[in-house]
């Protein structure tokens, strides 16, 4: 076929440009699907043979529980209403102490009072960390909350304060102070009952800081 008319030509280039934007498109995706193919093998190598906790060293894995699937692990098999009938199951079958992998995440499911008692109370300094939440407590603004802390001093200076505060003893030192801050809301109440919530506001925050004063 001859070339030499104008329109053939400019067919012709048009033909070449689709065909060479089609290989490019498909190197493309090839190299995309390599990558992302190469990528999902590393993390399902990962998660298998290398399970590690936060501090680096091996996980619990090693305790009895049920296989998952890789990346998910057994957050599937969880059913999302009555959890506690699946965790009884799998005791029956692994015993009272067991993991499970809730993607990525080891979780170990203590199933029996004796078995939580001697590991949360006889040995709750060995057991007293907890998994850390950074989105919640760091990135959240509830850094202030003492059941989000990991176990170390900021946690005991919290846990010493509250103890020292609200002890049945201490609290029989406030009762003076917050029935006086009582009736003053009661009063403010009988003035004007529409600032209930005002008022109810006020008097919290009144002895929330002066039991701090007290305990400083």
């Amino acid at each position: 076929m001859s070339l030499q008319n104008p329109t053939l030509r400019s067919l012709w280039k048009t033909a070449s440009l689709d065909t060479r934007a089609n290989v490019d498109w498909v190197f493309a995706l090839k190299t995309l699907s390599s990558t992302v193919l190469c990528l999902s093998v590393g993390i399902i190598f990962w998660t298998k043979f290398y399970p590690t906790d936060r501090r680096g060293t091996r996980s619990l894995s090693d305790l009895p529980g049920p296989k998952g699937i890789p990346i998910l692990g057994n957050a599937l098999q969880i059913p999302p209403k009555g959890p506690w009938i699946k965790f009884t199951e799998w005791a029956a079958q692994y015993g009272d102490i067991y993991h499970i992998n809730i993607m990525g995440r080891q979780v170990v499911v203590l199933n029996s009072a004796r078995v939580a008692h001697d590991l949360l109370h006889k040995r709750g300094t060995n057991n007293a960390d907890r998994p850390g939440m950074a989105l919640v407590r760091d990135h959240g603004g509830w850094g202030f909350n003492l059941t989000l802390d990991p176990y170390g001093e900021d946690f005991h200076v919290k846990r010493r304060f509250i103890n020292q505060t609200f002890n049945p003893t201490a609290t029989k030192k406030h009762l003076s102070l917050m029935y006086t801050n009582l009736r003053l809301f009661m009063q403010s109440l009988l003035r004007d009952p529409a600032k209930f919530h005002s008022y109810h506001k006020m008097y919290e925050k009144f002895i929330t800081l002066a039991r701090c004063v007290i305990w400083l």
